[in-house]
């Protein structure tokens, strides 16, 4: 296996945050004839081990970037549109697992919106749902608690949004 390096630039996440972007080529020296692959890494080093990023949003705009990414390849000529996402912190738990419950609830809300039961709690079933399969996901109080603040701050975002496109079309 070889790894070349295309591209690399770095992204503005907000309040002084950033990732760094890098595009990278796969070629598998075992299989002459298959094609290179093509691997986009986000990374992103503002997120302490245990602990949380300064504020909500750099985590939603990390997975907004993702997303963003993804879209625009379901929208490209590439073969590999349907490629996976591979999250993984230090130990693949606490951080991991905090995206992991974020971004699935973001597109949770994205698809279905507000509609379903307010009784409901999003974070405390997600989490349950994947320690179901990794017991240490979402390891911190601190981390548990960004999950709440990350969708408080997505939906709040949303909701000025909104209210930016009807006070368009009122005007």
């Amino acid at each position: 296996m070889q790894i070349f390096l295309v591209n690399e630039r770095t992204v503005p996440l907000g309040s002084g945050q950033h990732a760094t972007l890098r595009t990278l080529m796969l070629q598998n020296h075992a299989e002459p004839f298959s094609s290179l692959r093509e691997i986009i890494q986000v990374h992103y080093q503002g997120w302490p081990d245990f602990g949380t990023p300064t504020e909500a949003k750099t985590i939603v705009n990390v997975i907004s970037l993702v997303n963003d990414l993804t879209s625009s390849r379901k929208n490209s000529k590439f073969e590999e549109r349907n490629a996976p996402i591979v999250v993984h912190c230090s130990a693949g738990c606490g951080r991991t697992g905090t995206f992991c419950t974020v971004d699935g609830i973001i597109d949770y809300l994205s698809v279905h919106g507000g509609s379903g039961d307010e009784e409901d709690d999003l974070v405390f079933r997600s989490v349950s749902m994947m320690r179901e399969q990794r017991m240490s996901l979402v390891q911190t109080l601190r981390q548990y608690v960004l999950c709440y603040d990350c969708i408080l701050y997505y939906l709040v975002s949303e909701m000025g949004e909104e209210q930016l496109q009807v006070d368009s079309l009122a005007t």
